[in-house]
């Protein structure tokens, strides 16, 4: 969770960053899909097959690991801990396409990495510690977006929609699916655009979704209007679908993109315990939250999102422009 985004983007040119940090969250949502399809009920996920689903991460893993054969070593890895100087220029070369001498501004960050970092240097210093504060909160943000929940629950939602529970389940993978497709769009379109803006696009869209939806469990409770049951499918979908174009992919890259090579494993390494933190908090509260506030469950996720976005507005900076100006730069 940590280790792929960071070498994805010590591997990539900086006017693509955007590119590979979203094949990253790609990835991601093809196994969640993959993990959602053999997880129904008619294939893997009952009882007498769940434990054939839980050991296929074992043999995907195995196949995995021939490939690494194949796999390209960072740069930055071979120059500033294995001291293979030589070696670390040659794969940057090889990787650029390009002779050393074009590379040079790429090989003064490997030269600004070969300092030691500790998490007490990154917090001292002024421009880490910003970095690490904003990476932390904005992956926090993501995770108490509610999407967690959305997708631990939506079966539920659907089936109070009217749903069978296969038809229920189905639904689900289909809000997988759509989260996957839209990831992929993404890939077109997240170097055009300022990774802020974005980021305040897709959580401010997520915001009216997650409003629409309570409303219309607070409606469907009351059942004093006829087929509301049926709108909750479709706030679902539109949460899932605007999730996707920023706020899904852009916590998991924007750490490597706020900071020197030197501190970035740092960040990126306390972006992956802020991850997994918010999710297992999500993970664990939510029954309670659910039976305790019942319609007005997602009302906690709506107040974290708003945050998100003024916080978003607020401090973070547009990467954008300044790998831009890297590669300006390099050229």
């Amino acid at each position: 969770m940590a280790m792929v985004p960071m070498y994805l983007l010590e591997l990539s040119p900086a006017s693509k960053s955007g590119l590979f940090g979203v094949m990253f969250t790609v990835g991601l949502n093809f196994g969640v899909v993959l993990s959602q399809f053999l997880g129904l009920g008619n294939i893997l996920g009952n009882e007498s097959s769940w434990h054939y689903l839980f050991s296929l991460y074992g043999g995907l893993v195995l196949l995995a690991l021939p490939t690494l054969k194949c796999i390209p070593e960072s740069p930055k890895y071979l120059y500033t801990v294995r001291n293979e100087h030589s070696k670390a220029l040659s794969e940057l070369s090889n990787l650029r396409g390009m002779p050393i001498s074009d590379i040079s501004w790429e090989l003064e960050n490997l030269l600004v990495s070969s300092e030691r970092w500790t998490l007490r240097k990154v917090i001292n210093e002024p421009s880490s510690r910003k970095a690490i504060i904003i990476t932390c909160i904005i992956m926090l943000g993501q995770q108490l977006s509610g999407i967690n929940a959305v997708f631990y629950y939506s079966t539920s939602i659907f089936r109070n929609a009217g749903m069978s529970t296969a038809g229920a389940q189905y639904g689900n993978l289909g809000a997988g699916v759509i989260n996957f497709i839209v990831t992929i769009l993404s890939t077109t379109f997240i170097d055009n655009f300022g990774r802020k803006t974005l980021l305040l696009f897709s959580s401010t869209i997520c915001v009216l979704m997650l409003t629409a939806l309570m409303i219309s469990m607070i409606l469907s409770s009351i059942g004093t209007i006829p087929g509301i049951s049926y709108l909750l499918i479709v706030f679902v979908i539109g949460y899932v679908l605007f999730y996707g174009f920023g706020l899904g992919p852009i916590p998991f890259f924007i750490g490597s993109e706020l900071t020197d090579v030197g501190p970035r494993p740092i960040i990126m390494s306390a972006m992956s315990v802020a991850n997994w933190s918010g999710n297992f908090l999500v993970g664990l509260t939510f029954p309670f939250v659910n039976l305790v506030l019942k319609q007005y469950s997602f009302l906690p996720f709506i107040v974290f999102t708003i945050f998100l976005i003024i916080f978003t507005w607020k401090v973070v900076p547009e990467t954008k422009q300044s790998l831009s100006q890297q590669s300006a730069d390099s050229e």
